[in-house]
């Protein structure tokens, strides 16, 4: 018996991409009057983030028994933050022209 291919979820991503865009060309004011559905998506998507950032770094430092590790994390994770933080203020001040 041959085994059955499934598609997996990349695969599932590029045919969802592609037929966003084929949609979107042949039913422009379609898509016009839909775009309401995208955007509550996305409000949707940005205001699941940060319960789930702040619930899983509370995880993980409760998962963390030994202070010296803990402050180990903390200073890494400041580090990191501000270097972020420096990269993205840069980035928009380029993209920004100033």
């Amino acid at each position: 018996m041959a085994e059955e291919r499934r598609i997996g979820l990349l695969g599932w991503i590029l045919i969802g991409f592609a037929v966003g865009i084929v949609f979107g060309l042949l039913f422009k004011d379609a898509s016009l009057s839909l775009s309401w559905i995208g955007d509550l998506f996305l409000r949707l998507l940005k205001m699941l983030i940060v319960p789930l950032v702040f619930f899983s770094l509370l995880t993980g430092v409760a998962s963390i028994s030994d202070p010296i590790k803990l402050g180990r994390v903390g200073v890494k994770t400041i580090g990191i933050y501000l270097g972020t933080t420096a990269v993205a203020v840069l980035l928009g001040l380029i993209v920004g022209g100033v």
